[in-house]
């Protein structure tokens, strides 16, 4: 073998054609496989960069699921409270109706029951008016709420892991 196939050829800066190839992070030379400290390196650098960007990734995911949690209760609430307001508007209009039938059973003539009849429509008729535009109200607030909630996750979701 001649000399310059024995000895490795030294670049401009001192390093062999093996020490600038692709395996520079195994030593060709040394012939075990035990990886250099570069190599080390690289995988302790690359593990590093996992775990941090799992750690924000889990950061955004835990900030997702709380908006949404939050989100759910307060839609949830916001229905029952609509639920709640349904059932009491439901027993208003029942003492309202059970109170025209007892005062209808006190008439004693047809023109006191007529009169009493037509108090009991125009009772009736405002009351529900008014719990509609209370359950309109109360919804409305359930979707401004939900809406808001949401709309403050949606810069969560855009953002991007740095």
């Amino acid at each position: 073998m001649s000399e310059n196939t024995s000895k490795p050829e030294k670049g401009k800066f001192g390093e062999t054609d093996a020490e600038k190839s692709v395996f520079r992070f195994v030593d060709p030379r040394v012939r075990s496989e035990e990886f250099s400290a570069t190599a080390r390196s690289v995988v302790k650098h690359g593990a590093s960069v996992v775990v941090e960007t799992a750690a924000k990734v889990r950061a955004k995911a835990d900030a997702f699921v709380g908006g949404a949690e939050q989100s759910a209760t307060a839609a949830v609430s916001g229905v029952a409270g609509v639920g709640r307001h349904v059932v009491e508007a439901s027993f208003a209009n029942l003492a309202v109706t059970a109170g025209m039938v007892d005062k209808l059973s006190d008439a004693k003539t047809v023109v006191e029951a007529l009169r009493i009849e037509g108090d009991y429509v125009r009772e009736i008729v405002k009351q529900n008016l008014e719990q509609i535009a209370t359950a309109t109200s109360l919804m409305s607030g359930v979707f401004a709420s939900t809406m808001k909630t949401v709309g403050a996750d949606q810069p969560a979701l855009t953002d991007k892991a740095a």
